[in-house]
């Protein structure tokens, strides 16, 4: 590797010990549209002594430009392996990072591409997602962003599921996290799920986002999908990651993150005080229930609290801000004042009006099948074949 690649985005392909999904990624990645010429590809693998997977890797032909194996003879782990790949973003104007389990859609690159050159001199920009998510994890819910003019949006999370980072960007990141002391996680408001993660290096990318006030640009459509297979943070296979991709590229509309629709760390809308009448510096929005902890005097919340309320919004419009955007009157969404106790107030962790909105339009008998199932996985493999 020189600087004569230096002006390019290089394709960064992450892998341990898994064969065939390396075989379905590249695939993919082959038939991909690319309207550059000379696209570096970089094969780096962490030491998982599966030799069919080294030596298909060092035989591998790409047909779009330089290719790059880098075998690694000690195991890193997947924290220290996706930092190694970030690394390399000093070799190339900017890397697309894309784990094995992941797949591309035909057009990813020239996406990439033309939100990197947008981007990459907004210092609001902290990466650049090409997985749209559907699903907020911390609560098991589905995510929708509120859409807008643009062709993407901004939020404050580490979307893991293929993500492009410039040379800029990725300083930016490298600088704080090589000044960053693991007890300021206490202090940095991101999920607490998120803070007790051992072996991610998401975490990091969580705190240094909400620290400094930055953003992940994502797309309302997807440009990657993920397989979600068996590894280091799955143990079973599961489809729920799988989005659609987009598979014809039109031009896209950015403009600067400070315009886009933003989301914080939580996946709860930003700005929402001008809705409610309050200060955004005194308002803890919680429209996904995720929150645990409130800092401010005001709570917009899908959670029933012991506290005065001083509005409610219906659970009817989606996405689900669009509720109090539009003020539509109702029972499921509470403005709540902290400092004042309701003396008939209950506690209850996403109510049952919270439940239907996201779960409505499914029959019950399907999700009594799927529950049931849920339970029996739980159980020792011996309990599991006497009740079959």
């Amino acid at each position: 590797m020189s600087d004569l690649n230096k002006e390019k985005i290089a394709i960064v392909v992450v892998g341990y010990n898994r064969l065939y999904p390396i075989q379905r990624l590249l695939k993919s990645l082959e038939a991909a549209n690319y309207r550059e010429s000379d696209i570096p590809l970089v094969l780096s693998i962490d030491c998982g002594g599966n030799d069919d997977l080294n030596s298909y890797v060092n035989g591998y032909k790409w047909p779009f430009g330089e290719k790059y194996v880098i075998v690694h003879e000690k195991r890193l782990g997947l924290k220290q392996h996706i930092f190694s790949c970030g690394d390399l973003t000093k070799y190339f104007k900017g890397i697309i990072l894309l784990e094995d389990d992941i797949y591309v859609s035909p057009c990813f690159y020239n996406y990439a591409l033309d939100a990197c050159s947008y981007y990459d001199k907004d210092s609001n920009a902290a990466c650049i997602a090409l997985y749209a998510k559907t699903l907020n994890e911390v609560v098991s819910m589905r995510f929708t962003p509120c859409k807008s003019a643009y062709s993407v949006y901004a939020i404050q999370i580490a979307i893991t599921w293929g993500q492009c980072w410039t040379t800029r960007m990725w300083k930016d990141f490298r600088v704080w996290l090589d000044n960053f002391d693991d007890t300021r996680f206490e202090n940095i408001d991101i999920p607490d799920q998120v803070k007790s993660y051992t072996r991610a290096w998401s975490k990091y990318f969580y705190a240094f986002l909400v620290e400094n006030g930055k953003f992940v640009v994502s797309p309302y459509e997807s440009y990657t999908t993920n397989f979600s297979e068996i590894g280091e943070h799955a143990m079973t296979l599961n489809p729920v990651a799988q989005v659609p991709i987009v598979n014809y590229y039109k031009s896209c509309n950015f403009a600067p993150v400070n315009e886009l629709v933003q989301y914080d760390s939580f996946m709860n809308p930003l700005h929402m005080g001008k809705y409610v009448g309050i200060g955004d510096e005194d308002l803890c929005v919680d429209l996904s229930g995720g929150r645990k902890h409130v800092s401010k005097r005001y709570l917009l919340s899908v959670e029933k609290k012991t506290y005065k309320v001083l509005n409610q919004y219906a659970l009817a419009l989606r996405p689900i801000e669009e509720n109090v955007k539009k003020h539509i009157q109702g029972e499921g969404i509470f403005l709540y004042d902290t400092s004042q106790v309701d003396p008939y107030g209950v506690e209850e962790h996403h109510p049952i009006q919270f439940l239907l909105y996201y779960l409505g339009g499914y029959q019950t008998r399907m999700l009594m099948k799927v529950v049931k199932y849920r339970l029996l996985q739980r159980l020792p493999k011996k309990i599991r074949l006497m009740l079959k």
